[in-house]
């Protein structure tokens, strides 16, 4: 388990929320939990509660998780 507070990226882009999650996995590497979602159930721009709380569960650590949204 990570020490490290995990992050999660949301974005209502699935493209958007990919990228920046890579970026901040070059930044951070393997020390850190990250995740992303992004999109509606379709795959187009939206938000899914479903994907989001996945997402945080992907990234959870026992310090907790700081969500990114745009």
């Amino acid at each position: 388990m990570s020490t490290k507070v995990g992050i999660v990226i949301v974005s209502h882009s699935p493209d958007v929320a990919r990228g920046a999650a890579e970026m901040v996995r070059q930044m951070v590497g393997d020390e850190v939990p990250v995740a992303h979602c992004g999109g509606d159930a379709d795959g187009g721009l939206g938000s899914d509660v479903s994907k989001i709380i996945a997402a945080i569960d992907a990234a959870w650590s026992p310090r907790g998780v700081a969500m990114l949204v745009d």
